[in-house]
């Protein structure tokens, strides 16, 4: 199950479509996107300030509401879910009082009609985007110099693909550009 961040500028119109009818109110700009290949949890109680909220969403944009599932509702199968043919789940998770945004469940074999499209990088680019990503400001220079790369020198490219931010900031393309890099 790999998370892939969608930036709201340019996310798909149908996520978008699907997070709409989803959670309609929802006025955030933190959306994810997740693939699976087996059955979800959907129980739904408040535990310890946090709680996720769930909508089942056909492809035709019609919402089905979720029952609640706390220990005491005793709602059978909420516990192993299968994503239908043709549905999504849409999940909005509060943790512990922050809204945490929207993530949308999909068939793992249905992710790529979701999925952003993706930005080829050098091995010295990925580098990069890693360290500004699992890095503090003040400690990416020593790592970068450990992996032998130049942060400002791969800058202005990265910022041309829309990996970075003028101000150094990594995007959300950058995020899921960099995900399977390990520093």
């Amino acid at each position: 199950m790999k998370r892939i961040i969608l930036d709201p500028k340019t996310m798909p119109n149908e996520a978008r479509k699907l997070f709409r009818a989803g959670f309609p109110s929802y006025n955030g700009r933190k959306f994810k996107l997740v693939g699976h290949d087996g059955p979800m949890s959907v129980r739904s109680y408040w535990d310890g300030g946090s709680r996720d909220y769930y909508a089942f969403v056909r492809s035709d944009c019609v919402k089905l509401d979720v029952p609640a599932g706390s220990a005491f509702d005793n709602v059978q199968g909420v516990d192993s879910v299968d994503i239908r043919a043709g549905c999504v789940i849409v999940e909005h998770s509060i943790f512990c009082g922050k809204d945490m945004g929207l993530t949308l469940h999909v068939p793992a074999d249905r992710l790529d009609g979701f999925r952003p499209a993706a930005v080829p990088l050098s091995e010295s680019q990925g580098i990069v985007l890693a360290i500004v990503a699992g890095r503090k400001s003040a400690y990416r220079k020593e790592a970068a110099e450990r992996r032998g790369v130049d942060i400002d020198a791969e800058k202005p490219a990265l910022i041309a693909l829309g990996l970075l931010r003028k101000n150094g900031a990594i995007t959300p393309a950058g995020r899921n550009a960099c995900a399977d890099i390990r520093i």
